[in-house]
């Protein structure tokens, strides 16, 4: 018998929204906006009880969930080629229900997430629009965020919510094009992601004593993540050859938030490149290809070990490498 055997699950959900601009003058322009959601979550089933007996014991759940979420932003025409803007927005993510049957000291019901949202930046280009530099500051604020860990007592995994979290940062976009055959490209970010209260519910056991993860950083969360491309092209008889290669640098994260061992990711490098001849009439191209050249194990994703505080890891392809061909009918 599996630890969770799901007989029904329905969401269902409306939303009605809509969004408005008003043109304060030629540069300056205000953006208002609102969203209405109601959403229906259920389910029922049987679970596995690990604690105190084995025992197959059914389970069911019911909840409706509503929000209202707006939108403020105003956008400035700096000049003709940079718009400077600002918005501040709500989000919301219904919540859900875990599959083991509700008790008077704990339920299965998940409350909502909702978060409120802070940006600002510019968006601009130069040089006869060959350069285009973009750049957002933002700041989000989360309540009751789900996240997610193994339950020991209920040989599930357990959906529960984090009181506070913070996340804020920077992204710089850069696309420049030196020549009409070239393509530069660089992204840079910076993220800094936190638990603020963060208190792991009474009855799941995750493996260790701790419960209380405040100040602990979000899983998949790198601090610096740095990408940069070059794509350069070559006629050839009719058609042409485009080569490209992209790097991708991203500085060291967990994969669990409560940082079990072997979920941390080491900073890494990973490069990808290509050749491709494309046709007159790009009708069909052939290619080769390869994906992660450094050979440099990434995780993708990690789950909660059923005893101690370990996890299993899953890890992104290695090296990897291949030949393309595409026709268009």
């Amino acid at each position: 018998f599996p630890p969770a055997q799901i007989e029904h699950n329905r969401l269902e959900g409306y939303a009605a929204f809509g969004e408005v601009r008003f043109d304060v003058n030629d540069s300056l322009r205000l953006v208002a906006g609102t969203r209405f959601s109601w959403d229906e979550r259920e389910g029922r089933g049987l679970s596995l009880q690990v604690a105190p007996a084995f025992a197959i014991v059914p389970f069911d759940a019911k909840e409706d969930y509503d929000n209202v979420d707006w939108k403020l932003g105003v956008e400035y025409d700096v000049s003709a080629d940079m718009m400077a803007y600002a918005t501040i927005q709500t989000g919301y993510q219904p919540g859900t229900y875990n599959s083991f049957p509700a008790t008077p000291a704990q339920s299965n019901l998940v409350d909502s997430a909702t978060m409120i949202a802070y940006t600002a930046g510019l968006k601009s280009r130069f040089l006869d629009d060959r350069l285009q530099v973009n750049d957002e500051v933002f700041y989000y604020d989360y309540e009751d965020l789900l996240v997610q860990s193994f339950n020991l007592n209920t040989a599930l995994l357990t959906t529960f919510n984090a009181e506070q979290t913070t996340i804020w940062g920077n992204q710089l976009d850069v696309l420049f094009l030196p020549t009409g055959r070239d393509r530069l490209n660089l992204s840079v970010g910076y993220l800094n992601a936190e638990y603020d209260d963060f208190i792991v519910p009474a009855g799941v056991n995750i493996g260790i004593p701790q419960t209380d993860f405040g100040g602990y950083p979000l899983q998949y969360a790198p601090e610096w993540t740095v990408s940069a491309g070059y794509q350069h092209e070559i006629p050839v008889g009719a058609g042409r050859v485009v080569g490209r290669v992209e790097t991708r640098y991203e500085d060291s994260f967990w994969g669990t938030f409560a940082q079990f061992r072997g979920t941390e990711q080491q900073d890494y490098f990973k490069t990808d490149a290509s050749v491709t001849y494309y046709s007159a009439d790009d009708r069909w191209s052939a290619g080769l290809w390869v994906k992660n050249i450094e050979n440099v194990a990434v995780l993708a994703a990690t789950t909660t070990g059923q005893f101690g505080p370990y996890a299993d890891a899953f890890l992104e392809p290695p090296r990897t490498w291949g030949a393309r061909f595409t026709f268009k009918l």
